[in-house]
Order: C-alpha cells, then sequence, then structure tokens
C-alpha cells in the first residue's frame, strides 16, 4: 500500500494529465458513438439473434472508439507521458500499433460491460441506461489503460524506476 500511495503522489500530475486526456477522448468517443446510434446507422437488428447486442449499437462503439484511439493516442504521446525510456518507439508507427492493440484490450472489456449492461435493460433504448453503462465501462478501462500503456509503450528510464523504488 505504501508503494502506491508514494508512486500516486510521485505520478500526480502525469496521472492527472492522462486523466484530462482521457475525458477528452472518452467525449470524442461518446459523442461520436452517440451520433452513428442515433443518427447515422439506426439498425436495431440484432447481430446474433435475440438479446444479442444491435448492428447499430456494435458499429457505434466500434466508431466512438477509433476516433477516442486516435484522440488519445496524439495526446498521450506528446502530452501526458512526457518522462520515457524509448520516445523514439513510443512516437513511431510501430508504438501507434501497439498502442491500438493494448485498445483493443480495452475496446472488448468495454464491449463486454456494455453487454452485460444490455443484458440488464436495453442500452439501444434508453439514452440514460446507455450513458450510464458508458461511464461504468469507461472507468475500469481507464485503469486498464494507464497500466498497460505506462508499463508497455511509455516506461519510464530505468535509474528513474530504481530511485522511486527505494
Amino acid at each position: 500500500m505504501k508503494k502506491l500511495i508514494n508512486y500516486l503522489k510521485s505520478h500526480s500530475k502525469e496521472i492527472i494529465r492522462f486523466v484530462v486526456v482521457g475525458l477528452t477522448a472518452t467525449l470524442a468517443d461518446y459523442l461520436t458513438s452517440l451520433l452513428f446510434l442515433k443518427v447515422i446507422y439506426t439498425d436495431q437488428t440484432p447481430i446474433f439473434g435475440g438479446d444479442s447486442l444491435s448492428r447499430s449499437l456494435v458499429l457505434a462503439k466500434t466508431m466512438g472508439y477509433v476516433v477516442g484511439i486516435i484522440v488519445n493516442y496524439i495526446l498521450s504521446t506528446f502530452f501526458v507521458f512526457k518522462n520515457v525510456e524509448d520516445k523514439k518507439k513510443s512516437r513511431s508507427v510501430l508504438g501507434f500499433v501497439i498502442f491500438s492493440l493494448l485498445s483493443i484490450g480495452g475496446f472488448l472489456i468495454n464491449l463486454g460491460i456494455t453487454k452485460l449492461g444490455n443484458l440488464i435493460y436495453s442500452v439501444d433504448n434508453n439514452i440514460w441506461w446507455y450513458t450510464f453503462v458508458f461511464i461504468v465501462a469507461t472507468g475500469v478501462v481507464l485503469i486498464y489503460n494507464y497500466i498497460t500503456r505506462k508499463y508497455i509503450l511509455y516506461r519510464e528510464p530505468k535509474e528513474e524506476n530504481e530511485t522511486e523504488q527505494q
């Protein structure tokens, strides 16, 4: 617990920037997905029949996530993670691919939570329930994103990691 508190203290500015960027990317995601869900593609046909997710919801979530990933990558790379061991890698095409693959993991978690929310009550037909489920899924994925990005793509230089742990 002490390690966690020390980490949070020493990385508080980075975490605040991460949350601000996350909120910005989430807003882009939310507005894009809502635009697709309610305006661009409103087909309510279930993908697999029964109570499965509708075509419009899957497309909306996908398009929102794509826009969110692009916004998040740009802002994370140039605004959030300033002390990075390998800036060349994190700012390359490979870095974007790694970032995107990690984001797909977050997307699958998000989609699973959305599916669970849809089993409880239809997210297609109730904007308030959709928004609640969206917020819960986003919170879970926020934690996943910080941990995976920080330790896979935006690692700090080794000497700082060792100094902070002592």
